[in-house]
């Protein structure tokens, strides 16, 4: 078993160049992590070492589209992330955008992102979203 930390973590943020924690859950002995094509080493399991039993790496992500890949050593088990790293810091939420993610039999699921006034993705907006549906539906 190997899986790394964060899957549903389509975007993340911070400063450029700031050292982010990624951990990697697993029951092989050995994984080596690379992020973005460039190995960032090998780590030996420890069950006693927290968090994630000591398969955890430090790395400054770049700007844009960051793939994480972690790879159990002596095995073919491998887990890969893709996520877009942003460094732009948003201001107060000003608009709101909703998507058609996917429509299934009866049901229909959107997505709601916030954004500050220049077009910046409020990544931890807190706002609260109310629908309703009005006419035949």
């Amino acid at each position: 078993m190997l899986r790394i930390f964060g899957h549903n973590f389509t975007t993340r943020w911070g400063a450029e160049n700031e050292e982010k924690m990624i951990k990697v859950y697993s029951n092989c002995l050995q994984v080596e992590l690379f992020l973005n094509g460039k190995s960032l080493g090998i780590q030996k399991r420890n069950s006693q070492d927290f968090p994630a039993a000591g398969l955890r790496w430090n790395a400054a992500f770049k700007k844009g589209l960051n793939t994480i890949v972690a790879k159990a050593l002596n095995t073919t088990i491998s887990d890969t992330v893709m996520f877009m790293y942003q460094t732009d810091v948003w201001s107060k939420p000003s608009y709101a955008t909703v998507e058609k993610i996917a429509t299934t039999n009866d049901t229909t699921t959107v997505q709601v992102k916030v954004f500050d006034n220049k077009g910046i993705p409020c990544l931890d907006a807190t706002n609260w979203v109310r629908y309703s549906i009005a006419g035949d539906g």
